[in-house]
């Protein structure tokens, strides 16, 4: 990329080292100054206004560990004047390592607004993380295997494999709609809480106690993933030794599922079940599912305080 690059060209690139790799015509503009804060040519955060400058090495710190960052809104720093642009970061691997390529948006050279009915950025890096992680495992341990012959390598491929059918059953799940299920199957929940959501958690410092479940007319691998996903939300959050209940409602006209983790503050209950919403560095999938699952069967959910401090998730028939 040179300074004779259009302007609906990569804006400008970053190296590993944040220097400066590429610019178009845009942006070269800034490199010129206009003799006072001569732009350092070296460092590609200079070109950027001081006040945007965290806001850009984040992003590009981001679109290298998960191949994309963005939209967001950064201010060029030119000679004329300053210059905003809504822009993406996305990680090119060359074989001199990683580039960070930032571009416009919109492939449109003028400023326009982010779009704020589409999916949020953040959710959709969110997704590629949680994609490349077990992929990037499986890629490793099949090259140590090929390596060194020692096909005991090959062992956590299988579970890295479930991580990935997971999330796209989670993905397809969503996809469904939240239709109300049909109905068809009598599903006991001591057994499938017992039997299959928690296999998973076996063996580790995670522990389950139940009470007496109802049996429910529903859908069974629907009602497994909102079980599983409470869980695992419980245990990521939770941490070692986490304690989790699941028991009926003292009313009887439900059921509930609580940890002894730090729970979730009050402001933060009503958007929990917003898909793309995550406190920590998932995809903020999970707590999308329950709610989903809940509605598929006619059932109401909310999140409230344990007894032990932790959530509590309440689920009430309707």
């Amino acid at each position: 990329m040179s300074e004779g690059d259009g302007p609906h060209d990569v804006l400008l690139a970053v190296d590993e080292r944040g220097t400066l790799t590429g610019r178009n015509r845009e942006t070269a503009d800034s490199l010129r100054g206009d003799g006072e804060g001569e732009t350092d040519r070296s460092d590609g955060t200079t070109l950027i206004a001081p006040e945007d400058r965290e806001t850009f090495a984040s992003a590009v710190d981001q679109a290298r560990e998960t191949g994309v960052a963005g939209p967001f809104e950064i201010t060029l720093t030119t000679a004329e004047s300053p210059v905003v642009r809504e822009v993406i970061a996305r990680r090119l691997d060359t074989p001199e390592g990683d580039v960070v390529r930032v571009t416009l948006a919109d492939g449109d050279c003028e400023h326009s607004p982010p779009n704020r009915d589409a999916e949020p950025a953040p959710f959709v890096s969110a997704l590629v993380h949680d994609l490349r992680s077990p992929l990037s495992t499986i890629e490793g341990r099949l090259e140590l295997a090929r390596e060194t012959g020692d096909m005991t390598h090959l062992d956590p491929i299988g579970g890295e494999l479930d991580r990935i059918r997971r999330l796209i059953d989670d993905v397809l799940a969503l996809a469904r709609g939240g239709e109300r299920s049909d109905g068809t199957h009598e599903v006991s929940l001591a057994g499938l809480v017992r039997d299959d959501a928690w296999t998973e958690f076996n063996g580790g410092s995670a522990s389950l106690e139940t009470g007496d479940l109802p049996t429910v007319t529903g859908d069974y691998d629907s009602l497994r993933r909102l079980f599983e996903n409470l869980f695992r939300n419980a245990v990521e959050y939770g941490g070692e030794g986490v304690r989790i209940t699941v028991g009926p409602l003292e009313d009887g006209a439900g059921f509930f599922v609580a940890d002894d983790g730090p729970g979730i503050p009050r402001s933060e209950r009503e958007r929990v079940f917003e898909r793309g919403y995550s406190g920590g560095s998932g995809t903020g999938l999970g707590l999308a599912i329950v709610q989903q699952a809940a509605r598929e069967h006619g059932w109401g959910v909310a999140v409230t305080d344990g007894e032990d401090g932790g959530a509590r998730f309440e689920f009430r028939f309707g």
